[in-house]
């Protein structure tokens, strides 16, 4: 049996299991804990389409606060300077057993926030739009979708 490296990525069970898992993430924001994407969601705060990107934990890592703090500064001023708005928020699990600080942004362009996720090590992006949550993978792929309000 060949043993996989890290660089592999997850195997295509514990796969599925992480992209249910980033697909049922509610989105929240930092400053009130108004709902963006689950249960009691409200309207989008910046025009749609919307993403949710983070420069935490980089593919499934587990980085010190510190560490996480330090990307994470450093995604936010990248994006404060190509985005008009950011909109600081938290993807958390529906059991809020985890969650990490990540940045709302609007854009047309999806390439463009894709790039910016591969760049800082990140498996996967949110797009939202008026009625639907998208787990997009940096690759382009849509991993999973559902109703934004769920």
């Amino acid at each position: 049996m060949q043993k996989r490296r890290q660089d592999d990525g997850p195997s295509q069970q514990d796969a599925a299991e992480l992209w249910q898992a980033y697909l049922d993430s509610i989105i929240v924001d930092a400053r009130d804990g108004t709902v963006y994407a689950g249960p009691d969601a409200v309207a989008l705060p910046l025009p749609p389409p919307c993403y949710v990107i983070t420069a935490a934990n980089p593919r499934e890592g587990k980085l010190s606060d510190a560490e996480n703090d330090r990307r994470n500064q450093t995604l936010e001023k990248v994006l404060q300077l190509r985005f008009e708005s950011v909109v600081p928020v938290i993807g958390r699990s529906r059991s809020g057993h985890w969650q990490e600080v990540s940045f709302l942004v609007s854009t047309p362009d999806r390439t463009e926030i894709l790039q910016l996720a591969e760049r800082h090590h990140q498996r996967a992006v949110f797009e939202l739009d008026a009625d639907t949550k998208r787990v997009v993978a940096v690759d382009g792929t849509i991993q999973g979708t559902m109703d934004r309000t769920q």
